[in-house]
């Protein structure tokens, strides 16, 4: 009995603790999906790191400047409505887009 908690114990303190990162806030996030709708940036950034999506969505979400973007794995990125002035020019380079190469970025800029 003692030998199963033990056992317990360690499985849980060898876990990757960054895999249970909280959905930031106006975001659904999923299974593989993840869609945000005026959320706050920086706390979307952090939850994409290192993981892999099906599909990325961000929605009316002022960016501004769209810097390098954190290492992640996806199949489709949508930016839309974000008010993006600027793209740097390696801000997709960590991103390992699977399968099909798309990332769709619409109204880049707002009148």
């Amino acid at each position: 009995m003692k030998m199963s908690y033990l056992f317990y114990l360690l499985l849980l303190l060898s876990c990757n603790f960054a895999s249970f990162d909280e959905c930031p806030n106006n975001c659904s996030c999923n299974d593989d999906k993840f869609a945000c709708n005026n959320a706050e940036y920086a706390k979307i950034l952090t939850y994409m790191e290192d993981r892999f999506f099906v599909s990325v969505a961000i929605r009316n979400t002022p960016i501004y400047h769209l810097a390098k973007l954190p290492p992640m794995v996806t199949r489709i990125m949508y930016i839309t409505n974000c008010l993006i002035e600027e793209i740097e020019k390696d801000a997709f380079t960590n991103v390992n887009y699977t399968h099909t190469k798309k990332c769709v970025l619409k109204r880049l800029r707002q009148a």
